[in-house]
Formats: C-alpha cells, structure tokens, sequence
C-alpha cells in the first residue's frame, strides 16, 4: 500500500502529448487492419474446407452452391461442367478445388495444393572502385608528378623561345648542338625542335644532333612527317635507324 500513491501521482502526471496519441492511433489501426486481413483469409480457407468436407457425390448444383458459394471459375464442355475454387491457406500457397457434374449431379471432387517457387533474386556484381579525387583532394605523388610535368613543360618552351631568338640559322644550330650535349629529349619535343626550321636540309642536320639524345621513339613517324620530300624522309628514317 506504501508505494501506491506514488503510483497514482506518476500516472496522474503522465499526459500522452496529442502527437503521441495520434501516432498511437494510427500504428493501432494499422495492426487492426493486419490482423483483420490475415483472419479473413484463414477463415475463409477453413470455411471453404469444412464446406468441401460436407459435399457428397450426387449433390445438386444449388445445393453445392449453398455449402461452397458461386466459384471462382466455370468451364463447360460436352461432357460435363467444371468448377473450380481457389483459395490460399498459407503465404505462398494455393488450394485448387476441381468439383465435376454430369447431368446436373456431382460426379467428382479433386483438390490440389501449388506451393510457389521464390523468385530468384538478381546477382549484382559491383562496379569496379574506381576512385575519382576532386581536385583539392589529388594524392600527394600525382600533385608531385604533375607539376613535375609542367615544370618540365615551362623549361622546354623558354629553350624554343631561346632557339628562336638566335640572329642565324647556323647559330640556332649550334644551340641546339649544345643542348644535345646535356640534355635529352623525346620525340615529341624533337618534332617541335625541327619546326623551328624551313628547310629540309636544315632539319636533317638538326636531326643528327638530336638523335642520339632521344629518350624514346614512340612518334618517329611524326619526326618524318616534318620533312617535305620523300627522299629527305629517307634519309631521316636512316639516321633514326628505321627500316622499310
């Protein structure tokens, strides 16, 4: 008896806010519904079984009509009339019950039972990671590499202004061939070293200067194609040491 008051004051002082109550009232009658459904269908699979329990052969159409109802499907032939009822006792499951007449009787009674197979459900294969930085979070190495890059870039430009800014032909040459002493370059800044000059015999003195110091020759091609005439593309492509 001690600890009832103190009982009655907390539940007196307990009052459910309107938003509390309404929510309350909604997942209630969510559960009703549910629940509601599910005895439905129990029942009416239960009813229809003990209906199919009290038919006999020999009944009447109006007779079973009164114990199972209309049925689900009707088909009629020649022979006889079919009916059939369809019911689904559990989740998954279907209960098939055939009722046959001939010349207005029952004359047979079958029952199936269906369960349905589960879908098979997709297999995804992920996607490769393929990560992809936003510019300020580029890894430290690829910020490293890439500025390498332009600074390398920047270097070879300023050499190209510096070539070009020599009064003779003879002494852009010669820059060239003291470069080539200390430096080396791939084929591709070859290429635009060569466009630098007019003529053809201008870029096959060049091009002796500055093949032995080629890092790689992945656009000999594109070297050739500088020259104008094919017979000073020959000779390019011996000095390079290609082969026809």
């Amino acid at each position: 008896m001690g600890k009832c008051p103190y009982l009655l004051v907390e539940l007196y002082y307990f009052r459910p806010s309107k938003r509390y109550l309404r929510n309350s009232y909604l997942s209630m009658k969510k559960l009703l519904f549910t629940l509601s459904l599910v005895g439905l269908i129990t029942l009416t699979a239960c009813g229809l079984q003990r209906g199919i329990n009290d038919l006999s052969l020999g009944m009447s159409k109006a007779e079973v009509t009164s114990i199972l109802g209309k049925p689900d499907l009707r088909n009629l032939n020649a022979s006889e009339e079919v009916w059939q009822y369809f019911v689904s006792p559990y989740v998954g499951t279907t209960d098939t019950y055939t009722i046959s007449f001939k010349n207005e009787r029952l004359s047979s009674l079958n029952s199936v039972r269906k369960k349905e197979r589960p879908q098979s459900v997709p297999v995804i294969i992920p996607e490769p990671d393929v990560k992809i930085y936003p510019q300020s979070r580029i890894p430290e190495r690829s910020r490293y590499e890439q500025r390498a890059q332009e600074e390398a870039e920047q270097e070879f430009k300023e050499f190209l202004s510096r070539v070009k800014k020599q009064t003779f032909t003879k002494d852009m040459i010669a820059y060239v061939h003291d470069a080539a002493r200390y430096q080396r370059f791939s084929s591709q800044q070859v290429k635009r070293i060569l466009q630098l000059f007019s003529w053809d015999s201008e870029r096959l003195d060049v091009l002796k200067i500055l093949a032995p110091a080629m890092t790689d020759g992945y656009k000999v091609h594109e070297i050739i194609d500088t020259f104008d005439f094919e017979s000073k593309k020959d000779e390019a492509r011996r000095i390079l040491g290609i082969t026809r």
